[in-house]
């Protein structure tokens, strides 16, 4: 800021972009602000200017006299600007009043002087109201409730009152704790108790000249409640954990609510599970789900998930699912919701990892027993099978599945299995007569395929022909985070062995001794089919080739081309010569 004389008795003012020129000899009787500049009855009077300059052009913006203009009081011999306040000086002016706003009519001192301070007049503050909301009951919350701003105030020097007070509480919500920042963000405490109803509050902003806004504050409340459904024993790898967000808009207008739930490493979120009554529902990644929806007046809303504990989460580890509720974009409250891994471990040692292919030296959700048989009196021809529940913990649901082998119709019955049991039956009990295959498979008590890798089993077969074996049974493992199988309502479900839901099955098998026929020794070859509708027939094998090597190292090539689900042979037709010779 500097003041240079520009000629005898003027002055001039300028802190940028704004110019101040005083013009003490003017003459106009106008007072104030932009009076007439043509009117010269006050001979010598003075007057101001203001210039604003925008890029290279300074443009006159105001034209200022004393407010009690008389001749010869030489308005602006000095000026001074600083922001938006300017000073003009009347050196001649000769009102006897002393110290400020006086009677500036009183001209008894004769050219006593005088200065004249013109500003902009206040405003009062701008308030723009945020949109509130709060679940019922739940924890009190920290919230912008509006902004502000005021033109001649800092922010954070205004004063706000709620309902005349600074607390307030409506129809069991209260408003506490009001803060402004010096950005202008206005903040204060809400909680809504578990009778609250929407409720409306005078929010009143005062600057520090008096000045001050209203407005009027909303605070929707709306019901929101997380439960939990674990239907085992205990929680452990692959237990799966229903989750159900229950909302209702308890306002009389209607409202825009949002889902935002964050879940645990070890308790991803089930691909396709999430369903809602209204709204769209989206499951973002296994950590993320987003639930969004318009809700009328007294309307409700139901968000239904599962969740399912990964494979390898220890025991004792606290898992939790934060759930964000929001209306209006603005945070209503989270509903947090905590389970416990507590599943007793399960023997010694790891297990095989659930993604491993299917094998005879791990345990699964989905037994295969290659070959069962039994004559009609059991005697001579039977199947002595077995299944355990290693799970120390938890029951264990299995539907069995007896698949004949030549026209590939399945018998079921269902079996529940507690902690550590061994369950053992014979095959002319359930089938007699038949001989193929069985497939066990561990479901929910209403009869869905779940994630229980803890089934192991195996079988005594024999034969009237004296075959006779001890067969362990090829496990299959359940992988978390697939889509699950079957719903409650559903009439079938699909096991896919694609190493995405269940573990892959062999492509090819391989047996590494066939002892010679010619030394008196036969050997029983069985290969199944693992496939098609077991509510009404498995599908059959179609082509099979293989190789065959004998004692020189030389192969042999064979297919076989058939239409029942199992063969059996003791012998390999093959195009060169007889399997027999080799």
């Amino acid at each position: 800021m500097r003041s240079l004389p520009i000629s005898s008795g003027d002055r001039w003012q300028f802190q940028a972009p704004s110019l101040m020129v005083g013009a003490p000899n003017e003459d106009s009787g106008a007072k104030e602000v932009d009076g007439s500049q043509t009117d010269n009855s006050a001979l010598n009077s003075g007057a101001a200017y203001v210039f604003v300059r925008t890029g290279t052009t300074w443009n006159h913006q105001t034209y200022l006299k004393a407010s009690n203009t008389e001749a010869s009081d030489f308005f602006g011999i000095s000026v001074a600007i600083s922001g938006d306040t300017v000073l003009a000086g009347a050196y001649q002016e000769d009102s006897n009043a002393t110290g400020s706003n006086g009677n500036e009519f009183d001209n008894s001192a004769e050219s006593s002087g005088a200065a004249f301070i013109y500003a902009p007049p206040n405003t009062a503050p701008k308030i723009v109201a945020g949109a509130l909301s709060r679940i019922a009951g739940n924890a009190v919350l920290n919230s912008q409730i509006a902004t502000v701003n005021d033109a001649e105030d800092e922010e954070d020097k205004l004063t706000a009152t709620i309902n005349g007070a600074s607390s307030a509480t409506v129809s069991g919500v209260t408003i506490s704790g009001i803060s402004i920042s010096a950005a202008g963000s206005v903040t204060a405490d809400i909680v809504a108790a578990a009778d609250a109803k929407t409720s409306g509050f005078n929010l009143r902003i005062t600057d520090t000249e008096g000045f001050f806004t209203e407005v009027t504050l909303i605070v929707n409340v709306i019901t929101a409640t997380l439960t939990l459904d674990n239907p085992f024993e205990c929680l452990g790898p692959g237990g799966l954990v229903g989750l159900t967000v229950q909302i209702k808009n308890t306002g009389v207008a209607p409202i825009t609510a949002g889902l935002f739930a964050t879940i645990p490493a070890n308790l991803p979120v089930v691909p396709g599970s999430c369903a809602a009554t209204s709204g769209a529902c989206t499951i973002q990644n296994s950590s993320s789900l987003t639930w969004a929806g318009d809700l009328a007046a007294g309307q409700s809303a139901t968000v239904r998930f599962k969740a399912q504990v990964a494979e390898g989460a220890p025991k004792g580890q606290q898992l939790c699912i934060s759930t964000d509720v929001r209306v209006g974009g603005g945070l209503s409250g989270t509903l947090p919701a905590c389970v416990t891994v507590n599943c007793d471990v399960v023997g010694l040692g790891a297990d095989y990892p659930a993604r491993s292919i299917a094998g005879d030296l791990k345990s699964g959700s989905v037994l295969i027993y290659n070959i069962v048989t039994s004559s009609a009196d059991g005697r001579q021809q039977n199947t002595r099978f077995n299944i355990t529940n290693t799970e120390p913990t938890r029951s264990a649901y299995v539907h069995i599945f007896l698949i004949d082998g030549a026209t590939g119709n399945a018998a079921g019955f269902n079996v529940r299995l507690t902690p550590n049991q061994t369950a053992t039956y014979l095959a002319s009990d359930f089938d007699p007569g038949t001989t193929g295959f069985l497939i066990a498979v561990a479901t929910d008590p209403g009869g869905c395929p779940v994630n229980h890798n803890f089934l192991i089993g195996d079988e005594y077969v024999r034969f009237a022909s004296g075959y006779q074996a001890n067969l362990t049974a090829m496990a299959v493992s359940a992988i978390v985070g697939s889509v699950p199988a079957c719903e409650m309502n559903s009439m079938k479900s699909v096991i896919a062995f694609d190493g995405v839901s269940y573990g892959e099955l062999p492509q090819g098998l391989i047996a590494n001794n066939l002892p010679s026929v010619a030394d008196g020794n036969e050997t029983l070859l069985i290969l199944n089919r693992i496939g098609g509708d077991l509510t009404t027939v498995a599908t059959p094998l179609e082509q099979i080739g293989g190789i065959i090597y004998d004692d020189m190292e030389s192969g042999v090539s064979f297919t076989y081309s058939n239409r029942i689900s199992q063969l059996i042979g003791s012998t390999v037709e093959q195009s060169a010569k007889d399997g027999s010779q080799i």
